[in-house]
Parts: C-alpha cells; structure tokens; sequence
C-alpha cells in the first residue's frame, strides 16, 4: 500500500522531469562551451563535485541573510577520501576553510539535483538501488599540501577531503569507481602531444557561472618549456600543462580541482589537479595542473 501511495504520488514529478529533460538536452546541444560538451551520470565514476556554502552577510552581525557558493572538482581515491585543488579552500577566506561548510556530491554529471533525480534517490534507497542513489556527503576533514604556495604560481596546490561515511567506491555495481594513481615520480608519462581529458563543472563561457551540468574536454599535454614561457613561470616542477594555444579551447572557473585524467595501458590514470588558467582568456591558453605523480607518497601516507 505504501509503495502505491508512493508511485501515485511522484508519478506526476516523473512525468513532467522526464519533458523538461527532453527539452534541456536540446538546449545543451547549443549551449556554447569553451570547446567541452555534456557527459552522462557513470560515465566518469571517479568525478565529484564540492560544494561550499559561505556566508557572506549577517544581520546585526549574528543572522545570516546572503551567502555565495564555491565549486570545485575533484576525483574519488577510495571509500573515504577525495583529491582536489588546495587553492579552493586557501583563497576564498577563513570560511572557505572549514571543512564543514562543504558538500561533496558522487555519481552525478548535474550541478544541482533535478527533480528526476529526486524520484531515483527516493526509489533507490526503496528499492536498494545504489544506482539511482543521490549521494551527497558532508565532509569532515581537509589536507591541504604543507608546501602549498599561492605566490608561486599555486605551487604544490593539492588538497585531500575525507568524506564523513564511506561510499563504495571499489563495488563493480556501484556509480562510483576510485581513480587510478600515477607512479610517483613518474615524470615520463604523459608524453607531449597525448590526448587527455579533464571533466568539471566550469564556466560554459568566459564570465559566466558554472555549467548545469558536467563537461568534458578533451586535451593535448603541452610542452613545459612553452606553458613555463606563457605563464612567465620560474620553472614547471610539479606541474604538467594541457591544451592549446589559442584554440578556443579551455578550463573555466569551476573547473579548479578537476581531475586530469590520460590512458596508460588501457586503463585511466589520473595524470594531474586542474589548478590555473589564464584568468582573462582562459580559451586561448592550456591550463596548467598540479602533477599528481609527484605526490603519490604523499597522498598514501595521509590516507593510510
């Protein structure tokens, strides 16, 4: 009896999310990205979505009555912890930085739960289906990198989050896969000119908010010596640079965090943290990421 009241009473919510999906797709094939386009929910388990909510006004100094939202990407490494942009809790103010205040958000490829996805959560926790399943997790703990540097050009800009409950991230059945680690030290790989792709919530053009929906780009891995040019940097140590040079074709805001991710063997290693861009043309230059090989040890004895 309950699963019918249940039915009769999401039934009209289904309906009418599954028109207004119709007509989103639609409109997503002209949306103007920055040379990304849409992914479906599974297709990168690994990718996340952080979520901060911060105050930024109170009345008569107690009662908050305006905030802003922060987001970032980031990339599962196991059950409980998350890699990401340190830049994203270190330059947005002492209330970006308690870790409280963010959300992560698992196995979805939309900024914000729509009401289709409120029908699977509520079937799916009915039904033990982790499929449809939203998962949205409060974090509980952040890393940031001891040697983070925003002078230097966000050196060592690297941060871990540990998520309050465990997902399961290494079940074949589960929408939430772990992302596969680099060797460390292993600068040899990506060679200059491979494809990579980065997948993140950033702006679909120059100036505006983050897209609705996740996208992926595609990008070639740039030299060093080039991007260390463009960027008037010291050096690339611990970086990798992907992308072109006025190719129409880049990394946004929002974008901060995400994984760089090329193929090895068959298999998708994660290659590098989205870290800058240009912030005024970010289509006409490559976004330079933080080299996740250098810091494999580092991740392991956090997380172990």
């Amino acid at each position: 009896m309950k699963i019918s009241v249940l039915l009769w009473t999401i039934l009209p919510t289904l309906i009418l999310a599954g028109f207004n999906n119709v007509l989103g797709s639609e409109k997503e094939r002209f949306a103007r990205a920055i040379g990304g386009r849409p992914i479906s929910r599974g297709r990168y388990p690994w990718l996340v979505l952080l979520r901060a909510t911060i105050v930024t006004h109170k009345l008569f100094g107690i009662i908050p009555i305006r905030h802003k939202h922060i987001y970032c990407g980031g990339s599962v490494l196991n059950d409980r912890w998350i890699v990401t942009a340190a830049h994203c809790f270190k330059e947005e103010g002492s209330e970006a930085r308690r870790i409280q205040r963010w959300k992560v958000r698992l196995a979805t490829s939309n900024l914000r739960m729509d009401p289709l996805e409120r029908v699977r959560h509520v079937l799916g926790q009915l039904f033990d289906r982790s499929d449809w399943v939203q998962w949205e997790i409060t974090a509980d703990r952040l890393v940031v990198h001891p040697e983070y540097d925003s002078e230097d050009s966000w050196k060592n800009d690297i941060a871990l989050v540990h998520l309050k409950r465990p997902v399961p991230s290494g079940d074949d059945y589960s929408p939430i896969r772990r992302i596969n680690l680099p060797d460390q030290g292993d600068n040899s790989f990506p060679t200059v000119g491979q494809n990579c792709v980065t997948q993140g919530w950033g702006c679909t053009s120059q100036g505006d908010g983050p897209s609705s929906t996740a996208r992926l780009l595609r990008l070639p891995i740039y030299s060093n010596d080039q991007c260390r040019d463009q960027y008037h940097m010291i050096n690339m140590d611990n970086r990798v640079c992907a992308g072109y040079r006025n190719g129409g074709v880049g990394v946004c805001a929002g974008d901060s965090g995400s994984p760089l991710v090329c193929d090895k063997d068959g298999e998708s290693v994660l290659v590098g943290v989205v870290s800058f861009t240009s912030r005024n043309e970010p289509s006409r230059y490559p976004a330079v990421s933080t080299r996740v090989s250098q810091y494999v040890d580092w991740i392991h004895s956090v997380i172990n």
